[in-house]
């Protein structure tokens, strides 16, 4: 899973996607936003089906927000595209967790999970982030973000199953 944690907005409840733990299900757990910023959202959301895009689209006090998602079956990529009306609205984090304790690694602009699961079938995620202006730079687990005015995020995962029946997974 993938968790933005930012300061631009909490749209934890307002967009409708909040899970128990308080992130939604692209992962957002944010800083609270005050209760001006609450009152003024304003939420749209679209689906393009001949284009195949999801657009969710905000507006906290004065910075208009737009999310963008595609998938790509071909190349099988998970693409966000984070964009805003006001230079440096994205500051924050980006974090890669996994529900089967992968090890995390990143480095740059790139975190990758991998991992293996009882059945002995292995797995890998990959999150490339790429940043327009500000700066962004890897922690641990996470990448680090700090005024950035659009980000793309790039999601991609496999796993080593074959399906043959001489190649059965163990």
């Amino acid at each position: 899973m993938v968790h933005l944690v930012g300061e631009d907005v909490d749209d934890r409840g307002a967009a409708g996607w909040q899970r128990q733990d308080g992130r939604d299900d692209f992962g957002r757990d944010g800083k609270r936003a005050n209760s001006v910023q609450r009152r003024q959202f304003v939420d749209r959301r679209e689906l393009n089906i001949g284009q195949t895009i999801a657009c969710v689209s905000y507006q906290i006090t004065d910075v208009n927000y737009l999310r963008e998602y595609f998938c790509n079956n071909p190349d099988q990529v998970l693409v966000a595209r984070l964009t805003a009306d006001k230079p440096g609205a994205y500051s924050g984090s980006i974090e890669l967790a996994d529900m089967h304790k992968a090890s995390i690694a990143s480095g740059g602009n790139l975190l990758t999970a991998s991992g293996s699961l009882s059945s002995g079938l292995r797995y890998e995620s990959q999150v490339l982030v790429l940043n327009e202006g500000g700066v962004i730079k890897a922690d641990t687990n996470k990448i680090e973000m700090n005024g950035c005015n659009s980000l793309t995020i790039l999601l991609v995962a496999g796993t080593d199953y074959a399906a043959s029946y001489t190649n059965s997974p163990k």
